[in-house]
């Protein structure tokens, strides 16, 4: 980051200019850098962003400025959330530690503060003789030149991967362009409006005029849902709208294969970094539904401790909700995977602000109404001045916000949950069938367990407006839907479990059986074997080949005299085939002994405590839900696990027809070096891979060695047509 470094700086003097330095480079390991402190304080500003966001819903009081509020709603969270990523992808990409990006960076917050000042009422901001919208888009265009002018260093004096650093930067400056000319003509239009004379008439576009009394504005300023002194925040939701997809086709388009190697078409992000500022980001929306509840007067009732007792549980679920159920790194996140689904991953964390801002918001109106009445029985005169008046609303549109807020937020996480893993290998939808092909109909339940709640949740606004009951129903909800979340993970762990366990126990039944008679052939080759050398005793010529079964022992001079005088005579009175044949005999039967002895012990090293554990470390990075082939092996190049997704791209019916195979029908250039793979640990190849057909493709693979794992390494592979297919 551009504070903290990645080190301790406390005895480095610190230069007063160096450039940019690229942090993460395309194969290196993803390693989440220290803990910015700059970050976490500059975060704060953005607590006070969402804080006045939710001050200007509250006063979108009726149906005309209703559409006007979702406007300035838009256009204002979208212009800071904008800056706020540009900052994070800025991070995750560079890291600089000197002066003048201090001072740089303070000023550029400077910029974000004044813009975030000036989020005020839907009344202030639509009236165009007000400074609030004029100065609001200064600091934002403000902030985005700021912007311009860090990329334009980064194509000058960025240091790096320059292909990647150059391509790059040229495609962001290309696509920011834009948004500043629409940031730049609604400073024009607010400043035109701010110095206009006063005699001149509000232009009225939309709608025609009302009656005074259905607004809380006067005739000039809320005759019309939309009016010439709302075009500034429009073109500023219009900038929102253009950097957004502006941006999915940038990455889209250097992705496509028709401008190279991906290399050195973008420059990779530190992924870990990535996912843990946009948690700390949600976390702060979060922080705004807390501070609803509690940055408000209080009032002896029980709605009012109703409320804030349920509304601080409903909260707590939601973390819960957020930030137990998907993944906390790199490996498996929609981030990792794949850029379309890290691109919507983006845009769902948009909308769960929004929600979070919206719902969290409805709870401090809900205490205000119970404030009024509480003050209206008892003529409480007290008033905390951070709460702050606020507009009155209605009881049916603060109904419709908080049902409206929650059902966004519902949806949302449950389409973030799907980028991880996909819509049909997602933990609900991608576990309907059974692994024998039958309809899991508990998993079915669940699916429509959770469509219910959706739609209770969206009408529940039609069927009551009180406060208490909102708040205890939104609780209930949010809480029935992480229990189906926690339900759905155990539920299939288990079944999980005991699919394994089955598995095993079959296997190890066989194995057992397997070594039950290699041990009966053993035993039976043993006893064999002691019975011809007890009867070989007496036949000249099978005691010296017997010896190779039976234990050596010392024989004494006189012992070795007899001995040859005794087979002397026997050969003179024996003939010799006989003995030749037994002999063979009995050298077959020792031969096989210790063959059947070499199979049990192999047997037994099966099962030993270190294969089971070197069996389970393949098994966790060997991931049916990964996007990736994934491809287990050891050091001599045989297989030991694949994953679905590597069965489908190599085109086999099922992994067994792969384990046990060695890696080099499947990369023509390490045939003959399986170790390559090894060699190149921590680095992305590109490779050619084969398939089942014999029809060869283009992929870049990725190898590292598995921990628990000993000899073991585990391949990455994707293919490089499903990269430009996006």
């Amino acid at each position: 980051g551009h504070f903290a470094g990645d080190g301790d700086h406390g005895e480095v003097s610190l230069p007063f200019y160096a450039p940019p330095v690229q942090r993460q480079r395309w194969g290196e390991d993803q390693v989440l850098p220290h803990v910015n402190w700059g970050d976490l304080f500059f975060d704060l500003f953005y607590v006070g962003m969402a804080y006045n966001l939710g001050v200007m819903l509250t006063s979108a009081v009726d149906d005309l400025t209703f559409l006007r509020g979702f406007i300035y709603f838009v256009a204002c969270f979208g212009t800071l959330w904008t800056s706020w990523e540009n900052i994070m992808f800025y991070e995750s990409r560079y890291t600089t530690v000197d002066y003048f990006h201090r001072m740089f960076e303070v000023v550029r917050f400077m910029f974000v503060s004044l813009a975030i000042v000036h989020v005020g009422s839907i009344e202030n901001m639509s009236d165009g003789k007000s400074s609030e919208t004029m100065v609001f888009c200064i600091a934002a265009l403000g902030e985005g030149l700021m912007y311009l002018g860090q990329r334009v260093e980064l194509l000058l004096r960025g240091q790096g991967d320059r292909d990647a650093i150059t391509n790059h930067t040229k495609r962001m400056i290309k696509y920011t362009i834009p948004t500043l000319l629409l940031y730049t003509a609604a400073l024009a239009v607010s400043i035109w409006l701010y110095t206009r004379p006063e005699d001149e008439p509000h232009g009225r576009l939309l709608a025609d005029p009302v009656d005074d009394k259905s607004s809380n504005y006067n005739s000039d300023y809320g005759s019309s849902a939309w009016r010439i002194d709302d075009l500034p925040l429009t073109l500023m939701a219009v900038a929102w709208i253009q950097n957004i997809v502006c941006t999915y086709f940038l990455e889209l388009r250097a992705t496509n294969g028709k401008h190279g190697d991906v290399r050195t078409q973008l420059v990779p992000s530190n992924i870990d970094y990535v996912i843990h500022r946009y948690g700390e980001w949600c976390l702060l929306m979060i922080g705004e539904g807390i501070l609803s509840l509690v940055i408000v007067e209080t009032a002896e009732t029980a709605d009012y401790y109703i409320i804030t007792t349920f509304g601080t549980l409903t909260m707590i679920f939601i973390q819960i909700l957020k930030f137990e159920s998907e993944p906390s790194h790199a490996e498996g996140h929609a981030l990792w995977k794949d850029i379309r689904n890290g691109k919507f991953y983006s845009y769902l964390v948009q909308i769960l602000s929004m929600s979070l801002i919206v719902f969290g918001v409805m709870y401090k109106v809900f205490l205000k109404k119970v404030l009024k009445s509480y003050k209206a029985e008892t003529s409480y005169a007290a008033h905390r001045f951070l709460a702050g008046g606020g507009s009155y609303m209605s009881d049916e549109t603060s109904a419709a916000l908080f049902c409206g807020g929650l059902t966004a937020l519902l949806l949302s996480l449950e389409l973030m949950n799907l980028t991880h893993s996909g819509v049909m290998k997602s933990d609900l939808l991608g576990r309907i069938t059974k692994e024998s092909g039958d309809v899991d109909w508990t998993m079915v339940t669940v699916m429509i367990l959770k469509i219910c709640i959706v739609i209770f949740t969206v009408t529940l606004q039609y069927w009551t407006t009180d406060p208490d009951a909102m708040t205890l129903c939104g609780c209930a909800i949010v809480f029935a839907m992480a229990s189906t979340r926690v339900f759905v993970h155990y539920y299939l762990h288990k079944r999980s479990v005991l699919l394994q366990l089955t598995d095993n126990l079959t296997s190890t039944a066989k194995k057992a059986a397997e070594t039950l008679r290699t041990e009966n052939l053993t035993s039976t080759a043993k006893r064999a074997a002691e019975t011809l050398s007890s009867s070989a005793k007496t036949v000249p010529g099978a005691v010296l080949s017997l010896s190779l079964s039976e234990p050596k022992r010392s024989v004494g001079e006189n012992d070795a005299n007899k001995l040859n005088s005794t087979e002397k005579k026997d050969s003179e009175s024996k003939p010799s085939g006989k003995s030749s044949q037994q002999g063979a005999l009995a050298s077959s039967l020792a031969s096989l002994v210790k063959r059947a002895s070499d199979q049990a012990d192999s047997s037994q090293d099966l099962y030993s405590p270190a294969a089971h554990k070197q069996k389970e470390a393949i098994q966790r990075v060997v991931d049916d839900h990964s996007f990736d082939a994934i491809i287990a092996s050891n050091k001599a190049g045989t297989i030991l696990n694949v994953n679905k997704q590597a069965v489908k791209d190599f085109g086999y019916k099922s992994g067994s027809d792969l384990v046990g195979k060695k890696v080099t029908i499947l990369f023509q250039h390490i045939d003959g070096s399986p170790e390559k793979l090894t060699e190149n640990e921590g680095k992305q190849l590109v490779e050619t891979f084969t398939m089942e057909n014999g029809t060869s493709m283009k992929c870049i693979i990725a190898s590292k060695s598995i921990a628990g794992a000993q000899d073991c390494v585990v391949t990455y592979v994707r293919s490089l047509e499903t990269i430009q297919g996006l």
